[in-house]
């Protein structure tokens, strides 16, 4: 077997593995545009909910209770931002790392890919060198042979 075709085989097993880094980065992207997706959602229940109260108090219509339980409620739902805006930041890092990890798996590829080519190329140049000695024996066997012949 030929060094190329080894290569070919070994650059195949490269490309699952880009493959594998290809549906881990696809994975992981769904979903970190999931826990943004969230955060967002989180934010705007709490403007929609902010705008609630400032309109009950604008109203003059809400109790020193109903005060109180809207701090609660607000601290409870600043916790669920934070915790979701930690899971957005990790993420977006483990997002990151699976780019880098398939750019990587990339670039191994192309690199056989090239290295494979390099190959091919010499080893064809080699062939055709060994095909033209073959035929440059052949001509001075059949050279010898007819000078041979006319001698004798």
């Amino acid at each position: 077997m030929k060094r190329s075709e080894r290569l070919e085989k070994i650059n195949a097993i490269n490309n699952g593995f880009k493959s594998l880094a290809g549906a881990n980065l696809a994975r992981i992207e769904q979903e970190c545009k999931a826990a943004q997706h969230q955060l967002d959602q989180l934010r705007i229940y709490k403007d929609e909910y902010a705008d609630q109260l400032k309109g009950r108090m604008d109203s003059g219509h809400v109790t020193p209770e109903e005060i109180q339980d809207f701090r609660y409620f607000f601290a409870s739902l600043h916790k669920a931002i934070s915790q979701q805006e930690s899971v957005v930041r990790h993420m977006q890092k483990q997002l990151e790392d699976a780019r880098q990890e398939w750019l990587a798996k990339d670039q191994e590829v192309r690199k056989i890919d090239r290295i494979g080519e390099n190959m091919r190329r010499e080893e064809a140049q080699a062939e055709a060198r060994r095909e033209q000695k073959r035929s440059d024996e052949m001509s001075m066997l059949a050279h010898g042979r007819l000078a041979f012949s006319m001698k004798h």
